[in-house]
């Protein structure tokens, strides 16, 4: 697993404590296009790519492609760390060729009585 550029490090911590092979973006990648970038994450051997770039999945297709995309929902340190078992879960279902999207989890509205 491989984080992209706007996912915060923290993220591939905790997944590596979680028995997750996961690492940060690599500096000289900054600036590649998408499809060079893919490329390059499948040369390397990574079988997913973590991102919070909603529109990769418009521009790229996927189909001949052996890596799979995750697509958070946002890129806030905390609000990532609350749903690291999301991310988890996930990337244990993740197949090459496929997008993947996690969604915001909705604070629960408390009862009201009338």
């Amino acid at each position: 697993v491989i984080l992209d550029e706007g996912v915060p490090k923290v993220l591939a911590k905790k997944l590596r404590e979680n028995g997750i092979d996961a690492v940060s973006f690599p500096n000289d990648w900054k600036q590649l296009s998408d499809s060079t970038l893919l490329s390059n994450i499948e040369r390397q051997g990574f079988q997913v790519l973590v991102t919070n770039d909603k529109r990769m999945q418009f521009q790229q297709n996927m189909a001949s492609r052996n890596l799979a995309v995750l697509v958070l929902p946002t890129n806030n340190r905390i609000a990532l760390l609350e749903m690291v078992s999301d991310v988890i879960d996930a990337l244990q279902r993740a197949r090459p060729g496929e997008f993947l999207h996690i969604k915001t989890r909705s604070p629960v509205a408390p009862n009201h009585r009338a």
